[in-house]
């Protein structure tokens, strides 16, 4: 049995943005009697009234005891996530795709189900831990004290000293040495698969979270653990997992929910209104002209982004090519058609002035 798996707690805006991201999941791959679909949340009538005409939907309860056990005596919360999958795991038994409710299914489930079932794997990020100093290095020299984000800036200075140290030193737990090499690929916890026969995997990844948390309060202590144990099973095979899986950013977060509940369908009322009040700003008009489908949600708010990022004298005198410098053709055949779309629609509002 392959056990898709989601957590969902808090506040409301994370359950919505699961519901709309669902519906991506729905859309690419009707799932048959050996996929289900597992949904460890704080309100189960929230998703049972949302999906009630789905089959193989199971929708747990997770009590705020059994959470805060799952956060540990650090009260760690993204420690709960190896919780979740180890109590799939025990309880379920089979396989787990674990998906973070954040990512967008752009390809048939099924397929990759398929093609992957029982490996172990986590959302490849092709970063290498080299690349991502070079690049925090890059940061702490050419931001301006006055226009840094502090979280931020705290957060890669953290990451960095925590990196240098498992490079030069190491990092002994239980008698066990993990050490991270600049040449490593680092890899997103977004999106983890592990069968049964692997679950023992998740008491060292436990061990290690609770280690580097307690010694660095580390917010991605479960990420880094997640790597360190997996990297070392020969079992380990990286995937192409952005062939499947769309996994937005925390800066483009707002906009691609968004974007997943109007191609699903299913916005809230609230986030219709976001929507709306967000595209009138950057003067997109019907947005249906676009003929947009969750493959297309990253190339679109590439383009939102930069539209929000010119004056209306810039994109005048704006060149599509300079929009999509660097990036792959299917970038530039992509944005080329938006901008036609957007170009058009400017021009009959300048008409009807």
């Amino acid at each position: 049995m392959n056990n898709i798996v989601y957590m969902c707690f808090g506040d409301i805006s994370y359950k919505y943005e699961l519901i709309y991201n669902l519906k991506s999941l729905f859309q690419f791959g009707k799932l048959d009697a050996q996929n289900q679909i597992i949904i460890l949340c704080d309100d189960r009538n929230f998703f049972k009234i949302r999906l009630n005409s789905y089959n193989n939907v199971i929708i747990e309860e997770v009590s705020a005891e059994l959470l805060e056990v799952w956060s540990g005596k650090n009260k760690f919360f993204f420690r709960s996530k190896i919780c979740a999958i180890q109590y799939v795991l025990e309880k379920y038994g089979g396989y787990v795709l674990y998906l973070d409710a954040d990512i967008i299914i752009i390809e048939n489930i099924n397929n990759f189900l398929k093609n992957y079932e029982n490996k172990l794997f986590m959302y490849n990020t092709n970063i290498t831990i080299d690349k991502e100093l070079k690049s925090t290095d890059y940061y702490l020299e050419h931001m301006k004290e006055g226009n840094r984000d502090k979280d931020y800036y705290n957060f890669i200075v953290l990451r960095k000293k925590i990196y240098s140290t498992l490079m030069n030193n190491g990092l002994k737990v239980n008698e066990k040495k993990y050490i991270l090499y600049k040449d490593d690929t680092y890899f997103n916890a977004g999106c983890i698969g592990i069968d049964f026969i692997h679950c023992n995997l998740l008491e060292q990844v436990l061990w290690l979270c609770d280690t580097l948390f307690l010694q660095y309060t580390y917010e991605l202590s479960e990420e880094l653990a997640f790597n360190l144990v997996f990297k070392e099973n020969p079992d380990f095979e990286e995937i192409n997992c952005a062939k499947y899986f769309f996994h937005y950013s925390s800066q483009d977060m707002k906009i691609s929910r968004l974007l997943s509940g109007y191609i699903g369908k299913c916005l809230s009322k609230e986030d219709k209104e976001d929507l709306d009040k967000y595209l009138k700003h950057i003067n997109i008009e019907e947005l249906s002209k676009y003929n947009l489908n969750y493959k297309d949600i990253n190339f679109f708010v590439y383009f939102l982004n930069t539209l929000n990022n010119k004056t209306n004298n810039d994109l005048t005198r704006f060149k599509v090519e300079e929009m999509v410098k660097g990036k792959s053709s299917n970038y530039l055949y992509k944005i080329k058609n938006y901008y036609k779309i957007f170009s058009m629609q400017e021009e009959n509002h300048r008409k009807n002035v």
